[in-house]
Order: C-alpha cells, then sequence, then structure tokens
C-alpha cells in the first residue's frame, strides 16, 4: 500500500520537461506579459491557446487589467512551452495549480484562439461564459480580435 501512495505522490509531484517558473513584472493586456526567469533574463510570453481582446478594442482594458490583478508580481509555472511563426514564447500559465489560460476564458475575458487551440476544456468554459454572460460576453456580438485585427491593422 504504501508503494502505490509514493508513486501517486511522485507523479502528481512530477513537472513536466518543458515546464518553468518565472515571476511576472509586466501585463501588455489580456493574453501576453513578460516575465522574469530564474536567469534574471526577461522574457516575452503569450498565453497560448486564447485570444484576449486587443487594448484599443472594446472589453481590452477589462482584460488586460483583470490578466494583471491574477498575475502581476506573482511567480507562475510555464509549461507546454513553444514558440510561434512570430519567435514569441507560447505556454499554457499556471499560478498554483490553476490554468490561468483557462481562468480568463472561464471569466469572460478572452475567445478560445480556434486555430491553435488543442483544450477541449478552453471551448466548454467559452461555451459555459457566453451562457452566463460574463466579461466580454455581456455586450452583444462582440468582435473576435483576429477579426478586429484584420479589420483595424496595426
Amino acid at each position: 500500500m504504501l508503494i502505490v501512495v509514493v508513486a501517486c505522490f511522485q507523479a502528481a509531484c512530477t513537472t513536466p520537461a518543458n515546464a518553468t517558473s518565472c515571476t511576472v513584472i509586466k501585463v501588455s493586456d489580456g493574453d501576453s506579459f513578460t516575465c522574469r526567469m530564474k536567469s534574471g533574463k526577461k522574457q516575452f510570453i503569450r498565453m497560448s491557446g486564447i485570444d484576449a481582446p486587443e487594448i484599443t478594442q472594446a472589453y481590452g482594458k477589462n482584460a488586460r487589467n483583470a490578466l494583471k490583478t491574477a498575475l502581476l508580481g506573482k511567480k507562475v509555472r510555464l509549461e507546454n512551452i513553444s514558440q510561434d511563426r512570430y519567435g514569441r514564447t507560447l505556454a499554457t500559465v499556471y499560478l498554483g495549480n490553476k490554468d490561468q489560460n483557462l481562468q480568463m476564458i472561464k471569466q469572460g475575458n478572452a475567445w478560445v484562439y480556434r486555430r491553435y487551440n488543442k483544450n477541449p476544456h478552453y471551448i466548454q468554459a467559452e461555451q459555459i461564459a457566453r451562457e452566463q454572460r460574463l466579461g466580454l460576453w455581456q455586450k452583444n456580438n462582440p468582435v473576435y480580435p483576429e477579426d478586429y485585427r484584420h479589420t483595424n491593422k496595426h
């Protein structure tokens, strides 16, 4: 019995090979921020699988403020780290054991980035936020950030 308990404990405590931690020092918008890595280096992080409104878009500042409140000054864990076509670091962001990418969707602060999302929990969370009219879903017909970017070239 003791062996099973130890094995489960070890499995629960294992961190994925491509995970790291850092401290959030600046929040740019509702899905990206700058982290100070253990080495002292600053790293720009884009939260994978989500797309928050642009700052100049309706609800953009609200989304940024929600992410600031959740993460600024806190130590987070980055998992599933990769790079996008622009060379940005993409990651699933955890504060404790909570997936902050998922939290942003659940609170109505971001859409699922459907073109890149691989997590069915994100889609389910967005549907619930829509039904409950949370955050950006309080407005009728909010504009998907990717559509906004194409219409309003930055």
